[in-house]
């Protein structure tokens, strides 16, 4: 599996949005320091079943904020549209966005069953 992987990127077209999107997001960091959502941290205490990460709900996956609330409406990702491959990225990347996304798993978790 490790040298399927290997190959595939080797082989695969390349594109600098990957590179450009992370730099972005880690200045952005740098300059305006944010906390982890606590529902995201690997342990968190203190919260009620309700509120944290539901990793058995895969429907609703596509509606967490996953970024702190200061920086929620930033956008790191700059596409290019350099070969097939980035561009079912960018598709799926668009359709995302599209999603309302919300903070309180108490909520979402009640408003999808």
């Amino acid at each position: 599996p490790l040298s399927f992987a290997v190959i595939d990127l080797c082989l695969s077209p390349k594109s600098k949005s990957a590179y450009t999107s992370i730099k972005k997001a880690m200045d952005s960091i740098r300059n305006n320091p944010q906390e982890v959502p606590v529902y995201l941290r690997l342990t968190p205490t203190n919260l009620k079943e309700s509120e944290k990460y539901p990793y058995d709900r895969e429907d609703l996956w596509n509606k967490i904020q996953y970024l702190p609330d200061k920086i929620s409406g930033e956008t790191f990702y700059e596409y290019s549209l350099s070969g097939k491959y980035e561009k079912a990225l960018v598709n799926n990347y668009l359709q995302l966005r599209k999603n309302i996304r919300s903070n309180n798993l108490e909520k979402l978790k009640n408003s999808n069953k």
